[in-house]
């Protein structure tokens, strides 16, 4: 193999790891234990506002009415809910799809000293994306 034809083949496998790691596919790019999975990175890494764009649309609302917690509520929120960042885990226990476009969720966070807590959510696919409701 020449080194022309190496340098090609290396460059077309990792455009096609970019393009896998871009969820390039043709229907819905993550399920929902992706997206609560990604949810929790965004809420450890201190990035609400990409945390608050894997919220539907009514969920959004709700967070974002003036009534509601304020930006520094939702921060310590999320810092009491990673434990300061120390999520080590997210598994799914129980899925239940009420519809092709929504489902409700059971979840447990798993964290580095080892405890756990279990959480509800239900989710709905909005734009080819499962997005969270409101965290029960």
């Amino acid at each position: 193999m020449t080194g022309t034809l190496r340098r090609v083949i290396g460059v077309v496998l990792a455009a096609l790891l970019v393009l896998a790691g871009a969820g390039c596919a043709s229907g819905p790019s993550e399920g929902p234990q992706q997206s609560i999975e990604q949810f929790y990175r965004h809420l450890s890494d201190g990035d609400y506002r990409g945390a608050m764009s894997l919220y539907s649309a009514e969920a959004r609302k709700v967070l974002e009415d003036p009534n509601s917690a304020s930006d520094a509520g939702f921060a310590e929120w999320a810092k009491l809910e990673t434990k300061d960042g120390a999520v080590d885990a997210i598994t799914v226990v129980q899925q239940e799809d009420q519809d092709e476009t929504s489902a409700s969720v059971v979840y447990r966070v798993v964290y580095r000293d080892g405890s756990t807590v279990d959480r509800t959510v239900t989710m709905t696919l909005e734009d080819g994306q499962w997005k969270l409701g409101l965290i029960g």
